[in-house]
């Protein structure tokens, strides 16, 4: 028979793999949304390429869809890593985030932070 505390602990591990997925797949999807909305006039492979070349370089315009779905992967790495740093900060703070007020507060002051 499992303790309390094991038990516990399975349950906070798999909340972290949750919050990891759902975060990573919910920035991810918002901040590409974001960049067809504010870029209307670019077509969307070619903002997708434009995140490929940073791994391919100017030949990523070229190779068509297949660069274009490279940059999809590549962004939502991205986004995903970046979860996981904002849940790594938000668990190991000097201080204690143990409101949700608290955790939205962080949140938003470490979004802001990425734009300045």
């Amino acid at each position: 028979m499992e303790t309390v505390s094991a038990q516990a602990t399975r349950t906070e591990k798999s909340n972290g793999w949750r919050a990891i997925l759902s975060g990573g797949l919910i920035a991810g999807a918002l901040d590409l949304t974001a960049a067809f909305v504010t870029n209307y006039w670019i077509n969307p492979v070619r903002i997708m390429q434009s995140i490929a070349s940073g791994l391919l370089g100017a030949n990523s315009y070229a190779g068509g869809a297949a660069t274009a779905a490279l940059g999809v992967f590549l962004h939502f790495v991205i986004a995903f890593g970046a979860t996981v740093v904002f849940i790594w900060q938000a668990e190991n703070l000097i201080f204690s985030c143990d409101t949700q007020f608290c955790r939205v507060c962080f949140t938003a002051r470490r979004f802001i932070g990425l734009w300045n």
